[in-house]
């Protein structure tokens, strides 16, 4: 393959980005994408990562693609309930969206390193654009209580994307074989994305990263990584006010602990919307019109249009089927078996916990398709031994001239 054609799915990835900006202020609508000119972009957008996947998902082996169809069952289900759903429109528009960003992740996944290299590039692009617009014009943040939301919609997608520039950037890091542009990419990630999560004040946040750190140190992750960890810190420390970094653990004043910070009414109203369409769901990107009015009806302040928990989220908005099948893919893949992508799955599950999405198909979505994807289309007969490398293990034997029978390896 080219080198264009190695680059492109990354870009694809990168992207993506696009679907994660917040809109709020730009005439965003509980029926409507946004403005025109935001929907324009989303299709430009959509159109080239789909475009690049489908090229380079077409010259692929075809014993690769052979166990992403829960994937392919997933995107195809999610299409078809939107028809049902509470606005088809809008949930159809999103359901072509998240078929554009499988596609993107597979492609970028099929090249080794690609797909976090992508989302690494495409969160790296959001969180260091939220800071320097940040700096340059600070934003009225009397809605996020003093909290660091950069172009996210809240703070708590400001401090997912930027937790996954940092995870993704480590990983990339690991498997640079220079070390000079390995050192590079810690520094362009670590001291950003660890400022960009203290200053968002989202506690789930530090406990993913610090739960990914583990698996990674665990691993055999190579030490300069978890020493650039440590430098990153002290780097961004003094750049931090120690009472917003104590107020991550203590938020009482703004936020009652005992509904787990506005998160059970969240959940309850999902869980409501849930018993409605048990099996098909309220649509790809519902939370708006659905979430915001039952709250509205019940007299709850929600500032997020997202249900607070993935699962939730997808029985929400595709139904148990839904649900179903996304766990099926999720299993098929087994991202569990490989170090590589162990220390980005854990921070993705301690996340799906309690945090909220975009809205519609984005980096978060992405950096889950591109685990679920490198875990499904990498080959049985390579494992990998540490976060950025990997041994051939033998997969047969052919006979040698004298008799012996000798080991034959998959590169």
């Amino acid at each position: 393959m080219s080198r264009l054609g190695r680059i492109l799915p990354v870009i694809a990835v990168a992207m993506l980005g696009v679907a994660d900006l917040q809109v709020a202020g730009w005439g965003w609508t509980a029926s409507a994408t946004g403005p025109s000119n935001r929907t324009l972009a989303l299709v430009v957008v959509w159109t080239f990562a789909a475009a690049v996947g489908i090229f380079t998902i077409a010259r692929a082996p075809r014993d690769r693609l052979a166990r992403l169809w829960p994937l392919a069952a997933l995107v195809g289900w999610a299409a078809i309930s939107g028809l049902f759903g509470i606005d088809p429109a809008r949930s159809v528009f999103a359901a072509l969206g998240l078929a554009a960003v499988a596609l993107a992740a597979v492609a970028a996944a099929l090249g080794p390193g690609r797909g976090f290299l992508g989302v690494a590039v495409g969160t790296g692009v959001f969180t260091y654009a939220s800071l320097v617009g940040d700096a340059i014009s600070p934003a009225d943040d009397s809605l996020f209580l003093g909290r660091f939301g950069g172009y996210a919609s809240e703070p708590n997608v400001m401090a997912y994307i930027a937790g996954l520039f940092i995870v993704c950037g480590a990983i990339s890091a690991a498997g640079t074989k220079r070390r000079a542009a390995s050192a590079a990419i810690i520094a362009i990630s670590l001291p950003a994305g660890l400022y960009a999560v203290v200053e968002s004040d989202t506690r789930t946040a530090f406990g993913a990263l610090a739960v990914a750190g583990l698996v990674a140190a665990f691993d055999r992750a190579p030490m300069p990584l978890i020493v650039a960890g440590f430098v990153a810190a002290v780097l961004v420390y003094p750049q931090v006010d120690l009472a917003d970094a104590t107020s991550a653990v203590r938020r009482d004043s703004t936020e009652q602990l005992s509904e787990l910070n506005g998160r059970t009414p969240i959940w309850r109203l999902s869980f409501n919307a849930i018993e409605q369409d048990p099996l098909t769901g309220a649509g790809l990107a519902s939370g708006e019109p659905q979430i915001r009015a039952a709250a509205h009806g019940e007299g709850i302040a929600v500032f997020s249009a997202s249900s607070h928990n993935h699962a939730i989220e997808i029985a929400r908005e595709l139904g148990l089927v839904g649900l179903g099948l996304a766990l099926v893919a999720l299993v098929r893949a087994a991202p569990w078996k490989s170090r590589r992508l162990r220390p980005l799955l854990a921070y993705l599950l301690v996340m799906s916990v309690t945090m909220p999405t975009s809205g519609l198909p984005g980096l978060i979505t992405a950096a889950w398709f591109v685990v679920i994807a490198t875990g499904s289309t990498s080959s049985p007969g390579v494992h990998s031994t540490a976060l950025g490398e990997g041994r051939q293990e033998s997969v047969g034997s052919i006979r040698g001239t004298d008799g012996r029978r000798l080991p034959l390896h998959q590169p």
